[in-house]
Parts: structure tokens; C-alpha cells; sequence
């Protein structure tokens, strides 16, 4: 698996700035001069590094309404991602265990996935699919893809996860059918599931002859609605994003002058459903 990177997404501090120190003024320390920021989401608090999260319009909206009232950096995420989700995006962007050469493993990719598209992170958003279709998530059931692609605008994982319930044998689970009747999804994933097990009888009583069912266009077919909403998402947060030092200024509103690199948003258009 490739190596993922977020350091581009770094923010810098001005060498130029100083502080008064015991033995006069003091130089801020680049990229290990690190500016916090307090998340409060549901009954829990976090106090976390600030800079990988201003690239999230809604944190820096939040922040600068916050500061009108509170000298202090907060911001309160809960009508946007869980615990659990944000968690997830703090492992990805800051991982509590020393791997070297490895980057996080397991669902932390999926949680930090859905936070990234909620905040609008594009370049962490981008960068979690890649993780996932890499492996880095682990292994996902086809419900996982279906639920996973959906929440988080990924055509081509919401694809999967319907074209694998259609074309699995097994019998779907109670847990299964209760998901999948959320939005009217488990009868159109049935009527496929009909649909392929009526052709291959016709094929097998003509030895073979006749027409192949085609899982993915009838997905297509049949998910055009919701395709079409995950889509429109989907194009918005894969264009290439660039985050103005104004912008960061603006989210600090702190004394410190700081540099920001511009952030250019992976083109994952090859992720997208088969057309």
C-alpha cells in the first residue's frame, strides 16, 4: 500500500514573531510551535492541535462566532460527527502510537472518512477513500461499502456494496433487511436479487444461451435517485480546494502571523461508480 501523506496540509509559523522569554525575546519555533483548540461533541471535550482542522470550513465558521463571545478556541461539533467519528479523524491526523513507517489501520480510516465529509475536509476526505480502497480499513461487508458509500457521497463504494448484496448468495440478516429498508433500499435489492436468480434459471433450462445479468447496470438503474445525491456531493468535494492564508487568519484571530501552504484536493475521479 502506498505510503499516505497529510504533512502538506501543515500549518507554518513566522520565524519573524517572538516572545518575551527570561532572557528576552524568543523565536516561535516552526511547525513545533502548535496552536489548541477545544471540540466539545455530546458529554465529551477534546483539546487537540488546531491546524490540520481548519481546513474544515464549518470549524473555522464556528471558531470565529465562538470568539465573539470567548476569548478561547472552542467550537461544539455535536450536530455534525460522533465521538466515535471524530476520534477516528484525530487518529488519522495525529495517531496516538508510534508506527514509523505505517499509517492507521482498521475502521479508524471509515470513521475518519464520514468526519471528514461532514466537516467538507476535502484533502482528509480524499485521502481516507484511498485508505480504504487500499486496505487500510480492513475488510468490509458488502452492507459496510453500501452504508460507508452512502454516508460518506462514495459512488463506487456505494456500488459495490449493492452490486455484492445482489450478487451474494447467502441470505441477508435481520440486521441486514433492517438497515436496508431505511430509504426503501432492501425491496430493490430483493427485486435484484430476483432478477439474477430468474436469468440464470432461464440460462440453465437453455444450456447457457441467452442474455447475462448486468449487476451493475441495474444498480444504476434502479439507485439513480440516490446515485445522483451522492454524486452531486461526490463532484463538489474531489474539485481542488485551496485554503487562502487569509482564511487561516481569520479562524486564528490570534497575534501569531501564519503561513499557510496550499491544500490541492486528490482528483479521485476513477473512484466513481461505473457509468
Amino acid at each position: 500500500m502506498r505510503q499516505l501523506q497529510l504533512s502538506h496540509t501543515h500549518i507554518t509559523f513566522s520565524m519573524s514573531l517572538t516572545k518575551s522569554g527570561l532572557n528576552g525575546a524568543s523565536t516561535l519555533a516552526p511547525n513545533l510551535f502548535i496552536e489548541a483548540m477545544k471540540v466539545q461533541i455530546e458529554d465529551r471535550t477534546y483539546r487537540v492541535p488546531a491546524y490540520h482542522l481548519l481546513a474544515s470550513p464549518i470549524i473555522q465558521d464556528g471558531l470565529e462566532r465562538a470568539l465573539m463571545v470567548d476569548t478561547e478556541r472552542s467550537i461544539d461539533l455535536t450536530a455534525y460527527i460522533s465521538k466515535e467519528q471524530f476520534e477516528g479523524l484525530i487518529e488519522v491526523l495525529h495517531p496516538s502510537s508510534i508506527t514509523f513507517d505505517r499509517s492507521p489501520r482498521g475502521k479508524v480510516w471509515v470513521s475518519a472518512l464520514l468526519a471528514a465529509t461532514r466537516l467538507k475536509m476535502k484533502t482528509v476526505r480524499a485521502t481516507s477513500i484511498q485508505a480504504i480502497f487500499d486496505g487500510a480499513g480492513g475488510p468490509m461487508t458488502p452492507l459496510e461499502k453500501l452504508r460507508t458509500g452512502y454516508r460518506s457521497s462514495v459512488s463506487s463504494l456505494f456500488c459495490q456494496g449493492c452490486e455484492e448484496l445482489v450478487n451474494q448468495s447467502a441470505t441477508l440478516s435481520i440486521s441486514e433487511l433492517q438497515f436496508l429498508n431505511w430509504g426503501g433500499m432492501g425491496p430493490r435489492i430483493m427485486l435484484l436479487r430476483e432478477e439474477r436468480l430468474q436469468m440464470e434459471l432461464v440460462r440453465a433450462l437453455v444450456h447457457g444461451a441467452g442474455k447475462d445479468f448486468d449487476v451493475a447496470e441495474r444498480v444504476r438503474e434502479v439507485f439513480a435517485e440516490e446515485l445522483e445525491m451522492v454524486r452531486e456531493v461526490e463532484g463538489k468535494m474531489s474539485e481542488q480546494m485551496i485554503l487562502e492564508d487569509s482564511d487561516i487568519r481569520s479562524a486564528f484571530l490570534s497575534d501569531n502571523q501564519i503561513v499557510a501552504p496550499r491544500l490541492v484536493g486528490f482528483n479521485i475521479s476513477y473512484l466513481s461508480c461505473r457509468r
